[in-house]
C-alpha cells in the first residue's frame, strides 16, 4: 500500500496559506556510521568525513518517510552515493524531509521565511545543533560540509508567476542569495574550509507545476512555467555571486542545468517516463505504481513523487557532483 499521499502533499506544498502552525519534529539526527565498506587507499581529499544539511533532497532517515528506503525516494539520495563515490563516510546528516505521509514539508532555508509545516528545523538550526554538538574544530576542519537546502522554498508564498510582479520574483532571488551565504558563513565562522553547495534544482521539471502554473482546465500554461524556471534561474544566479567571495571555502555546483540536461536527454539515461503531471511512481496511476515499485523499474521514471527525484536520479546526480569535486581538488 502507497504511504504517499501526493494530492495532499502537493496543496500543502503551493496553497498560499502555506504558513500553517508547525508541529513539534520528533525527528532524530541521523548518524551514519556504517554504509559501504570503505576502500582501504590514501584519500587523494583533504577531508576524512562528511556532513549534511538539507531538505528531503538529502534526509536519509530524519523525517517520516513513505517508500521504505528511510528517504523520500525508492532508494538513496545524492549525498549517500556520493561518499561511497569519495570513499569516506557521511558521518552524521542533519536534513529532514517531509511529514505525516508527505502532507506535510520539510525543512526551509529559514522558518522565519518558509515555515515548515512539518516542524522540521531550518538550515540555520542544523547548523546550529552541529556546532553545538560538541564537535571538535579539528573534525569540523576535516569535514567537507554538504549544504543543500532552499528547495523547499520554491513556492506561490514568494514566486508570482503572473505579469507585472517581477520585482516579487528580484525579492525571492536575492532572499535566497543572502540566507545561503550566511548560512556559509556560519559554517566557516565554526571553523569549517570547504563547503560543497547545490544550487536550487529544477522544480520547474517536477509534477507539482501542475498547481503553479496551469490554466483552470488543469493544462499547463507555458507562460507561466516560462516565468517559473526564469525565476529559479535568477536565484540562482543571484546565490552564485552571493557565494563568489567565499573563494575556494565553497564548491558551488550547478545541479539545475544537470537535472535540466539529463530531463532533455532523458531517453539517452533509459529513462521513458518524463511525462508531466501524469507520469511520477507515487502519483495518480496504480499502473505507474506498479511498474516502478512492484516490477522494479524505477530507473525509468524522473520522479518519484510531486517534487523529488527517483533514486536513480539521485544517482546520476551524485556522480557529476563527484565529477566537480575532482576536478575542485585536481583529482584524475
Amino acid at each position: 500500500m502507497r504511504a504517499f499521499a501526493s494530492l495532499s502533499f502537493v496543496l500543502a506544498m503551493f496553497a498560499s496559506t502555506l504558513m500553517a502552525a508547525p508541529t513539534e519534529h520528533k525527528g532524530t539526527v541521523t548518524n551514519v556510521k556504517k554504509g559501504a565498506p570503505l576502500k582501504h587507499r590514501q584519500s587523494p581529499y583533504p577531508f576524512k568525513q562528511v556532513v549534511a544539511f538539507g531538505d528531503s533532497l538529502t534526509d536519509n532517515g530524519n523525517g517520516s518517510w513513505a517508500h521504505g528506503y528511510r528517504t523520500w525516494t525508492n532508494g538513496p539520495v545524492a549525498v549517500s552515493y556520493l561518499v561511497d563515490l569519495l570513499g569516506v563516510p557521511l558521518t552524521t546528516d542533519y536534513a529532514v524531509g517531509h511529514a505525516q505521509g508527505g502532507s506535510k514539508f520539510g525543512a526551509t532555508i529559514n522558518n522565519t521565511y518558509t515555515n515548515s509545516t512539518a516542524g522540521a528545523p531550518d538550515g540555520f538550526e542544523q547548523i546550529a545543533n552541529y556546532t553545538s554538538s560538541g564537535v571538535s574544530k579539528a573534525d569540523i576542519a576535516s569535514t567537507l560540509h554538504f549544504l543543500w537546502i532552499g528547495n523547499m522554498d520554491i513556492s506561490l508564498k514568494h514566486i508570482y508567476v503572473w505579469k507585472g510582479f517581477d520585482y516579487v520574483n528580484q525579492r525571492f532571488a536575492q532572499a535566497m542569495a543572502n540566507q545561503t551565504a550566511e548560512l556559509v558563513q556560519n559554517l566557516l565562522n565554526a571553523g569549517a574550509t570547504t563547503i560543497f553547495v547545490p544550487n536550487l534544482y529544477p522544480r520547474d521539471l517536477s509534477p507539482s507545476i501542475t498547481f503553479m502554473t496551469t490554466y483552470p482546465n488543469g493544462t499547463v500554461n507555458p507562460a507561466l512555467l516560462t516565468k517559473l524556471t526564469s525565476t529559479i534561474a535568477l536565484a540562482n544566479a543571484a546565490i552564485a555571486t552571493a557565494l563568489t567571495p567565499f573563494g575556494k571555502s565553497v564548491i558551488q555546483y550547478d545541479v539545475n542545468s544537470f537535472m535540466h540536461q539529463v530531463w532533455n536527454n532523458h531517453a539517452s539515461y533509459g529513462i521513458t517516463h518524463v511525462g508531466v503531471p501524469s507520469e511520477f511512481c507515487d502519483g495518480y496511476s496504480q499502473e505507474d505504481w506498479d511498474l516502478c515499485v512492484t516490477q522494479h523499474q524505477g530507473n525509468t521514471f524522473y520522479w518519484m513523487q510531486d517534487i523529488d527525484m527517483t533514486t536513480y536520479v539521485h544517482q546520476l546526480v551524485a556522480k557529476d557532483m563527484y565529477g566537480v569535486i575532482k576536478k575542485h581538488y585536481g583529482v584524475k
